[in-house]
């Protein structure tokens, strides 16, 4: 599995991933409603996928390709997505080491 750790806090899944295309995602979980899901590449690219179903995106966070996964899931599903500003990918990783290695802050 690519997944190296999750995180759900304050109504977000955050999910880190050892993949080559996608390096972490979050997951706004819309309580009984479909979910906001951000993708975040490799390159920092990101998008904002819409009423997304929570079983595509559990899908998506426990696949062992998480490229394939949300091409299947996702793309393929014609959610519908908006290109957000790159992301910061040092901060994002800074964040999973403090959360992986020295404890969890919410």
């Amino acid at each position: 599995m690519s997944k190296k750790f999750n995180l759900y806090c304050n109504g977000v899944d955050k999910t880190w991933y050892d993949s080559s295309n996608v390096v972490y995602t979050e997951c706004i979980d819309n309580e009984n409603k479909p979910k906001t899901l951000k993708v975040v590449f490799s390159n920092g690219t990101q998008y904002q996928y819409n009423d997304v179903d929570v079983r595509d995106y559990l899908l998506l966070r426990e696949n062992s390709s998480q490229g394939k996964a949300l091409n299947r899931l996702i793309k393929e599903k014609k959610y519908e997505y908006k290109k957000l500003e790159n992301a910061d990918l040092d901060a994002i990783n800074e964040e999973l080491f403090f959360r992986s290695k020295k404890g969890i802050l919410h």
